[in-house]
């Protein structure tokens, strides 16, 4: 036992230490919900879940990139499928006009002039329909071979990945054929029997590609959710605290931290037992010489009896 240096004392302070201090990391793991709070608690984990994190980040901007093309393609063929209704009813009233009982000059007039109606209808809808500024039906789309021309969504979390692009062709009366049918006749109004009909077929193909588009998009769109669910589910065992076996560590190193401290306070208490030793005062004892003879005990002397009577 020493003094000078308190060994037992010095290594309970260490432990001491340690427990507190991976207490305190426990503590900050519940509170934050963080398993890495920091490059030091798992260095390797955190470049990990750095690159796992931009690769999510990226797929979920890749994924409103094709709900976005999805919304275009959907506003682009709801516009045509109106289109799509007025040549409907321009070839139904074609059909009336040719009919040779259909006569009346000014009844054809009159169906001259809703045909006219119709006609700058179909031109409205296909220089007015856009998506963010975006004008769907003018023509716009469908030019090629330039790089400013049509859309292109990027649907990849990197650069070079897959991509769409969405050309989409002129609707317009001019373009469709329609731009000068006459009703005012039976003989034009078999011809415009037939123009309608192509302008019809046209217009049917482009609503095609459009749903075929959307389709291929919307799958494209379920493949990276499932890929950026199953990279969430990764980053998250690698960053996020498993808060059941985290707590029974805060726990361990709580009941560490108590009976370590209880400990300090007896290593520290040895120097003071030794202390004590050395301060106590030594008990004086009388010599007894080896030649003195020992006293002799005197008997109690008698006591005298008193008689009663005498």
């Amino acid at each position: 036992m020493v003094i000078q240096s308190n060994i037992s004392s010095m290594n309970t302070q260490f432990n001491n230490r340690d427990n507190v201090s991976k207490m305190a990391k426990s503590l900050e793991k519940l509170a934050s919900g963080k398993a890495i709070n920091r490059a030091g608690d798992n260095a390797a984990g955190l470049a990990v879940s750095v690159r796992m994190r931009a690769q999510i980040n990226s797929l979920g901007q890749a994924s409103k990139n094709a709900q976005d093309a999805i919304s275009l393609l959907q506003t682009a063929e709801g516009a045509m499928g109106e289109t799509h209704s007025l040549l409907e009813m321009m070839r139904k009233m074609s059909v009336v006009a040719a009919n040779a009982s259909y006569a009346d000059v000014i009844d054809r007039a009159a169906l001259q002039l809703e045909f006219a109606q119709f006609m700058e209808e179909i031109d409205y809808i296909a220089e007015n329909t856009d998506f963010n500024n975006i004008f769907l039906l003018n023509g716009e789309l469908a030019k090629t071979d330039t790089e400013d021309t049509g859309i292109d969504f990027q649907l990849s979390a990197n650069s070079g990945g897959e991509d769409y692009r969405i050309n989409i062709g002129d609707m317009s009366a001019e373009a469709l054929g329609i731009d000068d049918l006459d009703v005012t006749t039976q003989e034009n109004a078999n011809k415009a029997i037939d123009k309608i009909s192509n302008a019809m077929d046209k217009v049917s193909t482009a609503r095609a590609e459009c749903g075929v588009m959307m389709n291929r998009i919307q799958y494209t769109n379920d493949r990276i959710d499932v890929v950026r669910e199953n990279l969430s589910a990764a980053e998250s065992r690698i960053t996020d605290t498993d808060m059941a076996s985290e707590m029974m560590k805060f726990t361990k190193f709580e009941i560490l931290t108590d009976s370590s401290r209880a400990m300090m306070a007896q290593a520290n208490a040895q120097p003071a037992s030794v202390l004590g030793i050395l301060s106590k005062p030594v008990n004086n004892t009388k010599a007894v010489k080896a030649d003195a003879e020992p006293e002799k005990v005197k008997a109690p002397e008698p006591k005298e009896k008193k008689i009663q009577g005498s």
